[in-house]
C-alpha cells in the first residue's frame, strides 16, 4: 500500500509543478527520474515508478500547454502583459518543491558519503 501511496506522491508533485510551468515540470521530472536510479533496487518498484514519472508528465506537458495557450489567449484579449503577474500558488509550490529536493538530495549524498567513508553516522541527525 505504502509503494502505491508513494507513486500518488510522485504523480502528484509533477502535475502540479505543471502548473508553474515547462520548466518547473522538467526540473521536477529530472529530480524525481535522479531520485529514482539512486535509490530504488527493485527492476519492478523502478519500472514502475518510471511508468508513474511518464504518465505524470504527459499530463503535466497537457496542463502546461493548456496554460499556454490561455496565457496566449489572454495576451491578445487585453493590454495588460502577463509577464508582469505575480509568481502565484503554483510558483511557490515549485519553489517549496525545489527546496525540499535539493535537502533531500544533499541528505542522500551525506548518508551516501557516511555509508561508504565511515566518517559519521547519519542515523543520529534525526
Amino acid at each position: 500500500m505504502e509503494v502505491f501511496i508513494y507513486q500518488i506522491v510522485i504523480a502528484a508533485l509533477i502535475i502540479i509543478s505543471g502548473y508553474s510551468g515547462k520548466k518547473a515540470k522538467v526540473i521536477t521530472t529530472i529530480i524525481i527520474a535522479l531520485f529514482t536510479i539512486t535509490h530504488i533496487f527493485m527492476p519492478w518498484l523502478m519500472i514502475l515508478q518510471f511508468i508513474t514519472i511518464a504518465i505524470s508528465f504527459s499530463v503535466a506537458s497537457y496542463i502546461a500547454n493548456k496554460k499556454d495557450e490561455q496565457k496566449k489567449l489572454k495576451m491578445l484579449n487585453s493590454s495588460v502583459n502577463s509577464i508582469n503577474e505575480p509568481m502565484g500558488l503554483m510558483g511557490i509550490f515549485g519553489i517549496l518543491f525545489l527546496l525540499f529536493a535539493i535537502i533531500a538530495m544533499l541528505y542522500s549524498f551525506a548518508s551516501f558519503l557516511g555509508y561508504v567513508t565511515g566518517w559519521f553516522d547519519v542515523d543520529d541527525w534525526f
